[in-house]
């Protein structure tokens, strides 16, 4: 994509949306049902991918 304005390389950013209107929602947490081959500890790291995006987060177990 070719985008032509006042802008800075350091403004993009992978997974960045094009849109006219700004989301006004903040997720900063996901629960989600796990089943794994290993153990899974309370507190750890995870790779996170969301469509084109990539952050890092934690597991919280909430039961044994």
């Amino acid at each position: 994509m070719n985008i032509v304005g006042d802008i800075d390389k350091q403004d993009l950013n992978r997974g960045g949306w094009l849109i006219e209107i700004a989301r006004n929602t903040v997720i900063n947490r996901v629960t989600v049902a796990l089943t794994a081959n290993t153990d899974i500890k309370h507190w750890q790291t995870v790779q996170v991918f969301h469509a084109a995006t990539h952050t890092t987060g934690r597991i919280a177990l909430l039961e044994a």
